[in-house]
């Protein structure tokens, strides 16, 4: 019987050591896989912002491939030592609490603990908050124009500094990568002059997305269509954000924009540089729905519920063109919301309509003075891209 057990303990022991050996083999392998794919490995690394970390910790020795590894295994070791000890500590810690706390006296004691290793912390926030208070009341005495526009300038401060700002630092570092290849090709031609003078060019990037009035103005003096997504943004002296749709400047309505409220909610990640805005759609005065019925529509689609706003130009203290702020996505899925889809079609009824009537208008003209002053009026008339859109409206309009 204990030959038996003998042999049968021998042969756990091989498969064991089998088994343990494979794994080995499969590390070895893994890690010479990795040596192999090292130069597709480490932009992985890099993306993460792992190489970042390590060589802001000087884990990482330049010119030295092992040292560096070396450093890293010996900061591993040290790294899982503390996370030893930590565990330790809390263990014991937490042993002691649930012992103390098993009692109404020892419930009594852990709080009293609790508050007086944390009363310096809330008495020190409760100072400062104290003092932001009153020396912001004291400004308010003192300067009430700069404290109302100090006040004014925090809403929205945020979103608005993003959108001032966005794509600029990446629109120059595209350009100086397409540079560097223009440079890479002279310097094998031997050309250094010239790659020189490339690489000392000025950029030609604009260091913000404002635009003018005027430019704002005569950008959106078109008319809308249903595959037209090339908005703006304007920044009211409230500091709301409008999102401002195209609409032809007539002489009825050439002193405000139309559009609808933009509430822009979320943050930015300042490591990646990359937008994490959204639409807030809960709080939007329109219902976002996709479908829009030809048939019927008065029926299904009530639009007195879902008219843009009318703001004056004199409300507007900015305007942003947001073909770098990373919107594209948005402007495309707003194309298809029924409101828009419903005030497209209003809008071009309405233009081509009037300019209809005024043409037979001026066939019927009576006199001279009635005559010159619609052929004025009807000069209005005459959008940059109406003919395109004219013949969209004649094929799917019901007045046409």
């Amino acid at each position: 019987m204990n030959t038996l057990l003998h042999f049968a303990d021998a042969t756990m022991q091989y498969y064991r050591g089998k088994q343990t050996g494979l794994w080995g083999l499969v590390g070895i392998a893994l890690a010479i896989v990795i040596a192999t794919a090292w130069d597709y490995i480490l932009p992985i690394f890099e993306a993460s912002g792992i190489v970042s970390l390590l060589n802001k910790t000087g884990l990482i020795y330049e010119g030295s491939p092992s040292m560096t590894a070396f450093r890293i295994f010996v900061a591993f070791i040290l790294f899982y030592i503390c996370l030893i000890i930590v565990g330790f500590v809390l263990l014991a810690v937490f042993s002691i609490v649930m012992m103390v706390s098993q009692s109404k006296i020892g419930q009594g004691l852990l709080i009293i603990a609790f508050f007086l290793i944390f009363f310096p912390f809330v008495a020190l926030y409760g100072i400062v908050r104290l003092l932001a208070f009153m020396g912001d009341k004291k400004e308010q005495k003192q300067n009430p124009e700069a404290y109302a526009e100090r006040k004014r300038l925090k809403k929205n401060k945020k979103v608005i500094d993003y959108l001032i700002t966005a794509g600029v630092e990446e629109e120059k570092i595209k350009i100086l990568r397409q540079r560097e290849k223009e440079c890479e090709k002279l310097y094998e031609k031997f050309q250094y002059d010239k790659a020189k003078e490339i690489m000392n060019a000025p950029l030609g990037v604009k260091e913000d997305n404002i635009i003018s009035f005027e430019d704002a103005k005569n950008r959106l003096n078109r008319l809308p269509t249903m595959g037209d997504y090339f908005f703006l943004l304007g920044v009211t002296y409230e500091r709301d954000i409008y999102l401002l749709v195209p609409r032809p400047q007539l002489p009825y309505q050439n002193d405000k924009f139309i559009g609808e409220k933009w509430l822009l909610k979320g943050e930015i990640n300042y490591q990646s540089k990359e937008r994490e805005f959204y639409l807030d759609l809960n709080n939007s005065p329109f219902d976002r729905d996709r479908e829009y019925p030809k048939v019927d529509k008065i029926n299904y689609f009530d639009h007195t519920k879902h008219t843009f706003k009318e703001i004056p130009f004199d409300e507007f203290e900015l305007f942003i063109d947001p073909a770098r702020c990373g919107f594209d996505r948005d402007f495309r899925a707003y194309l298809q919301f029924a409101h828009f889809q419903y005030y497209v079609e209003h809008e071009l009824d309405l233009y081509f309509l009037q300019k209809r009537n005024l043409k037979n208008k001026i066939n019927n003209a009576q006199t001279k003075e009635e005559f010159d002053s619609l052929v004025n009026e009807i000069k209005l008339f005459n959008i940059g891209n109406e003919d395109v859109v004219s013949r969209i409206w004649e094929q799917n309009s019901k007045y046409a």
